[in-house]
């Protein structure tokens, strides 16, 4: 799979459009709203936030070499199902362990 086009060009391509910045708008609602119930920590930027839950799909997608060569088959619906658990863990519960 080749870089996505955002990624190649630095992001010419969604930057500014409506669409683009209404469904950032909407999640980032989302993550402000879920704060505001007190389900996500106060200290945490909501943007921050987003921007890492983003990051964290979206660039083993993106950087297939890496994906690779860690052994993953970034195109497979098994790496995609393993990463969706992965992200939701690290994101809901850390990676720390208990100390």
């Amino acid at each position: 799979m080749p870089p996505a086009p955002e990624g190649r060009y630095g992001g010419p391509f969604l930057t500014g459009l409506p669409e683009h910045l209404a469904s950032l708008g909407e999640a980032l609602g989302e993550v402000v709203g879920e704060q505001g119930r007190g389900r996500l920590r106060s200290d945490m930027d909501p943007a921050h936030l987003l921007l890492s839950a983003i990051s964290l799909c979206w660039f083993p997608l993106v950087v297939t070499a890496l994906t690779s060569d860690l052994g993953f088959q970034a195109d497979s619906e098994e790496f995609v199902e393993a990463r969706r658990q992965q992200i939701g863990k690290l994101l809901l519960q850390g990676a720390l362990g208990q100390s």
